[in-house]
């Protein structure tokens, strides 16, 4: 999927790519809500409600694991709008469900679909000239359609209960599938690829792996913050009400973040982006540990600015290096295993219900993260276009 570098088709192409994204982490951002959905509407005990999310969101990773390695054979016109229709056919049944058998069904289908729109729309961000600023966008949009749920769920569910949220999700993937029969491309295989790149770059070279090291630390320490960061807000000192209102603050702050990085493509060096990024996130994570509302809303709006950046630039780097889509979506399931990994690890350094250990951790991780990819960025600047300074 080749954008033009300005105009009508590069502006139909970003959108499209905008709404599949938004598409495919719909669930993850109304998780939360659906969760007590389950609970309160349906009777389901909070064990039965987590699994039935827990399995979606497995699916979405099995489904990217296989795009890392098969996405440079998908046709991806295809595949998106099969997956579009299969996700609004599984979110509309669901929105009639109360048997929990069929429901876990329905989240099976739905991560599967997910996870092609992911893995489409990562291939295709690939294939542009310049990826990283789409990227950039994808994220702002990402960022932003988490605060419309978080606002957008609660009046949902108490007006219309369970069916509200899931025909919601359901229109989402509609407009998606819309956009994409419009204006997806319809040559969408193979030959959209770079001939040069595909397959010229084997996944387990060394610079691969380091940065690899270094996202998967980043996402890690990312999991960790976000499973504690309300109970950190607690002890600064903060009601429920005023952690949700920095959370929507800062989900705000993360789509400045994604416009941030659209905006520093090509005017900031992929190296100095992300090492200097990766460095204001660890001190924005680090300002928690004053334990003062004023402390929590600086780390929450500086972490989730930096973070934002961070992604789109690791993201960036590694479609540069492989337009065939196939490094993305390694890297986008590493993201996700990191995620899911760092809340584990977190729960090791709690010492008597204090969260500075881990806070202290976290910082030293991300700063440790700079000695595993600054020889990368550097070292091999000047062989891969995509990791050195820009003009």
């Amino acid at each position: 999927m080749v954008t033009e570098e300005s105009g009508v088709g590069e502006f139909r192409s970003v959108v499209t790519l905008v709404a599949l994204s938004v598409a495919g982490v719909a669930y993850w951002n109304a998780m939360p809500f659906l969760v007590g959905g389950f609970i309160d509407d349906y009777g389901w005990s909070p064990e039965l409600a987590g699994r039935i999310s827990s399995l979606q969101l497995f699916a979405t990773m099995a489904m990217l694991w296989v795009a890392a390695m098969t996405v440079h054979r998908w046709n991806l016109r295809t595949m998106v709008l099969g997956a579009a229709v299969v996700a609004v056919l599984s979110d509309f049944c669901a929105a009639w469900l109360e048997s929990a058998t069929l429901m876990i069904l329905t989240r099976i289908v739905t991560g599967l679909a997910a996870g092609v729109l992911l893995g489409a729309v990562y291939a295709a961000v690939s294939r542009v000239e310049r990826p990283t600023r789409v990227y950039g966008i994808v994220v702002a949009s990402m960022s932003l359609s988490g605060l419309v749920w978080f606002l957008g769920i609660p009046p949902l569910l108490e007006s219309s209960g369970m069916t509200g949220p899931f025909l919601g999700l359901a229109a989402v993937s509609l407009v998606a599938l819309a956009l994409a029969l419009a204006w997806f491309p319809r040559n969408g295989g193979q030959g959209d690829v770079r001939s040069a790149q595909l397959g010229t770059l084997s996944l387990l070279t060394v610079p691969v792996l380091l940065l690899a090291t270094g996202l998967l630390i980043q996402s890690a320490v990312g999991g960790a913050y976000w499973a504690y960061w309300e109970r950190i807000g607690v002890d600064s000192g903060l009601s429920a009400q005023g952690i949700g209102i920095i959370l929507s603050v800062g989900a705000v702050s993360g789509m400045l973040g994604g416009v941030l990085a659209a905006w520093m493509d090509g005017k900031v060096g992929d190296a100095n982006a992300l090492i200097g990024s990766l460095a204001i996130m660890a001190i924005g994570y680090a300002a928690a540990l004053f334990y003062t509302p004023a402390a929590y809303v600086a780390a929450t709006a500086v972490s989730y600015v930096a973070g934002n950046v961070v992604l789109a630039f690791f993201f960036g780097v590694f479609a540069k290096m492989d337009a065939s889509g196939r490094l993305v979506n390694a890297a986008n399931l590493l993201w996700y295993a990191g995620g899911a990994v760092g809340p584990a690890a977190a729960s090791l350094m709690l010492v008597s219900g204090s969260y500075s250990p881990m806070i202290y951790a976290g910082t030293l991780g991300l700063l440790a993260s700079l000695i595993v990819i600054v020889p990368v960025l550097k070292r091999w600047a000047s062989n891969e276009p995509g990791l050195g300074e820009q003009a």
